[in-house]
């Protein structure tokens, strides 16, 4: 095989590979946002986390899921590599166009693994892979041109995107690519955004004999304990979807809030820190919750992205509809502490060991809800 047959054929497979994993994180990302049930074969611990990377903020630019772009960009990398071996001089073979491409892949990669290592603080291992990828294409395309060297850069540019402009297909795929990134920026479903306080609406609200807040029917067919952290995205998708469950079915399902914080300074479940502050969090939760206005704080909390700095306890309290100029002393006092302690100590007796955990008629559940119990309530 010729050596450029090889590097032709290594193009092709890395953008193959390109392609395959940007549309299998596409599908991840929609589904872990919609999917009662699903959680990425890659979600292995708190670093190497698939889901973790996904539902942070930084998985989406411009309104548009990182992953879509992926496909998108490696699809622009495969039509140009294609109409440049169709349309070039079969000895000289442009290539400084891919290499730029790729350079800006390989820079966009050393941003996003940045972004992992100090802001999300949590690894995804597919994109991991596209880091490999990115790296990759710029190797073969420098392959490609190290012959030609760098000599005479900008007229070489210009050749080789004049080969875009001259031909018929360069100038529909310029147009075809231009018009899908048009529509995806302006038209693409924002299917993360959940919307949890728009669920609650007649849903009834109260507290328990025993103190504990609770939303759905006065006369449920299934209670449902639940057991949250308010920095844990699984606990906030899984509310979400029940909302939409008791909203479509008012008369079926109750769930009772409990907290149980993974936060290493009030759980003794935790030996090192994580999710450091969600203690503090749950305490605001309680203090609102003896306001009467614990789902308001709830869903204020859940909306937070923590992941883009510190929050404001005065911001969460008017969002709340509490008093801004309330004092920390009054909130976090030691009596809900207790409470939250006691919360914390009634999961653990149900052996709740990760969050979201359920308890339904005695028996625990953790992550989800298995789906036949759930069918069973509905039909």
């Amino acid at each position: 095989m010729k050596h450029s047959q090889i590097l032709k054929t290594a193009i092709l497979i890395l953008c193959t590979i390109g392609l395959l994993v940007s549309g299998y994180l596409s599908l991840s990302h929609y589904r872990v946002f919609t999917d009662i049930t699903h959680q990425s074969f890659c979600a292995i611990s708190n670093t190497l986390n698939c889901d973790t990377v996904s539902t942070s903020a930084w998985s989406v630019l411009l309104g548009v899921p990182l992953a879509v772009w992926g496909i998108l960009a490696y699809g622009v990398f495969l039509w140009l590599f294609l109409l440049f071996e169709t349309h070039a001089d079969e000895n000289n073979k442009p290539g400084l166009v891919l290499f730029l491409l790729a350079a800006g892949f390989c820079i966009y990669s050393l941003i996003l693994a940045a972004i992992s290592t100090f802001l999300i603080k949590s690894y995804c291992i597919m994109c991991m892979a596209l880091y490999a990828v990115n790296f990759g294409l710029l190797i073969t395309a420098y392959i490609r041109i190290r012959g030609q060297g760098f000599r005479a850069f900008i007229p070489r540019l210009k050749t080789e995107t004049g080969i875009i402009f001259k031909h018929r297909g360069g100038i529909a795929g310029l147009g075809t690519l231009s018009a899908i990134a048009l529509i995806l920026i302006f038209f693409f479903p924002a299917y993360w955004n959940f919307d949890a306080a728009a669920c609650l609406g007649p849903l009834p609200k109260g507290v328990t004999e025993d103190g504990h807040p609770y939303i759905g029917a006065k006369n449920p067919r299934l209670t449902i304990e639940e057991f949250t952290d308010y920095q844990c995205f699984q606990c906030k998708k899984m509310q979400f979807m029940l909302r939409r469950l008791m909203a479509a079915h008012p008369d079926r399902i109750r769930i009772v809030h409990r907290h149980f914080p993974m936060d290493h300074e009030v759980n003794p479940l935790l030996k090192e820190p994580f999710h450091k502050g969600s203690g503090l969090m749950a305490m605001l939760a309680i203090y609102a919750g003896d306001k009467g206005r614990f789902w308001e704080m709830n869903d204020a909390l859940f909306r937070l992205d923590l992941s883009k700095g510190e929050f404001k306890i005065a911001d969460l309290l008017q969002e709340a509809g509490l008093d801004t100029t309330t004092p920390a002393a009054e909130i976090f006092t030691q009596e809900i502490w207790m409470r939250l302690r006691e919360d914390i100590k009634t999961g653990l007796e149900h052996e709740i060991t990760a969050t979201p955990g359920y308890v339904i008629d005695g028996k625990s559940y953790t992550g989800q809800i298995p789906p036949e119990i759930l069918k069973k309530t509905l039909e």
